[in-house]
């Protein structure tokens, strides 16, 4: 019954691509190549789609990029910077990933101190984080390699998790943003 319900479900969300137009901020996977056939629309992250949906074409908004993953947990990803009329995946988890920040969105931020923090009850956001003075670099610029760094940033700071960093591109490499530490799983 529960796959049953899940089928109707998966349905309900493809409906054919001429039916509704792209909503701003949504991504648009497609049945068939060139931006036809049945529409699966995402405006966040959005996980499992079971069973998995095979886009032959996809629909990304201008300025942005999403993660398309064959893992029901974000996992297995591949990242789309643009739409593409004529590919093949198979989508289990998707979502958006956050612009890498330039040089320029954080220096007044570092100039003023960099590690500031502001703390709440239940979680702490940094803007810059950082390890004895010096900022957290990313290997790679991933968004799994973001996410990996951002949760020990935030353990090591006495936090469970974090469900939320940015990437900054300095130089040609990649540190931590915006780093929100939380209690909650």
């Amino acid at each position: 019954m529960k796959r049953v319900k899940l089928a109707v479900a998966m349905i309900a969300a493809a409906v054919p691509a001429g039916a509704v137009a792209q909503q701003p901020g949504e991504a648009v996977l497609y049945s068939s190549t060139n931006f036809r056939g049945y529409a699966y629309r995402m405006s966040g992250a959005t996980r499992p789609i079971d069973p998995a949906f095979v886009a032959k074409s996809i629909k990304i908004p201008e300025g942005q990029s999403w993660e398309l993953c064959s893992g029901n947990t974000f996992t297995d990803c591949k990242q789309f910077s643009g739409s593409d009329n004529s590919t093949i995946i198979s989508v289990r988890s998707a979502r958006p990933v956050a612009p890498v920040l330039t040089e320029t969105q954080v220096n007044a931020t570092i100039a003023a101190g960099g590690q500031a923090s502001l703390r709440g009850y239940s979680s702490e956001f940094f803007i810059v984080p950082g390890d004895n003075g010096n900022r957290i670099e990313v290997a790679g610029g991933t968004a799994e390699a973001m996410t990996k760094a951002a949760v020990e940033f935030c353990r090591a700071k006495g936090w469970r998790n974090s469900p939320y960093a940015r990437l900054q591109r300095l130089e040609g490499r990649h540190f931590l943003a915006d780093v929100l530490c939380t209690d909650s799983d």
